[in-house]
């Protein structure tokens, strides 16, 4: 039970990628939950830089249904587990103390997506490019991100990134926008989403 949402699409093409950059109007803008419930996912990820344990409750309030399999990467987070929820053992917080150190950030959502089944639909959400880009420079962001796109492609998840373009000058919008086919700008705060 998604909620209608707003959002407009700024570009995609034709066979395009599956993963999306989802510009929010601020970095305090909710994550697009139901942008990504679109996708009709079975088991979702979150990659947070903020409230990793409340990503679970976030989702199941706002979508209304709970996935199959949740994992939350909590970055700058020394949370390692928390307890699994009846029935799934895939569901913990684990935490990359250092914002800085991608390899393990990419480790960690790794562990996940290798340990859960590929019979269904997995949907990854980095909630920051913007906390991203506060930690490294531009083109060390953009690598990362051509990296950890590649992870999500060799599981066949569908990504989406946000990123609060009005803190970033013009040129690291428009380096990271480029990794992307698929662009959509959240028009009511990213409390929702979608495309129109």
């Amino acid at each position: 039970m998604t909620t209608a949402y707003e959002a407009k699409l700024i570009r995609t093409c034709v066979d395009a990628d599956p993963h999306t950059l989802v510009f929010r109007r601020s970095q305090r803008d909710r994550t697009p939950f139901a942008l990504l419930a679109d996708d009709d996912p079975d088991d979702v990820l979150g990659v947070t830089f903020d409230r990793p344990a409340g990503f679970l409750e976030d989702w199941t309030a706002r979508v209304g249904t709970r996935p199959r399999r949740v994992g939350v990467v909590g970055v700058g987070d020394r949370m390692r587990s928390t307890a699994a929820s009846a029935g799934s053992d895939s569901n913990a917080v684990r935490g990359v103390a250092d914002p800085t150190d991608g390899a393990a950030i990419r480790a960690a959502a790794a562990d996940y997506l290798d340990a859960w089944p590929d019979d269904g639909r997995a949907v990854v959400c980095f909630d920051s490019a913007t906390a991203l880009l506060e930690h490294r420079p531009v083109d060390e962001a953009a690598d990362f991100l051509v990296d950890f796109r590649q992870l999500l492609d060799e599981h066949g998840a569908a990504g989406y990134v946000c990123l609060d373009p009005s803190a970033h000058d013009s040129d690291a919008v428009r380096t990271i926008g480029s990794l992307f086919d698929t662009v959509v700008e959240c028009l009511d705060g990213g409390a929702t989403g979608g495309s129109e």
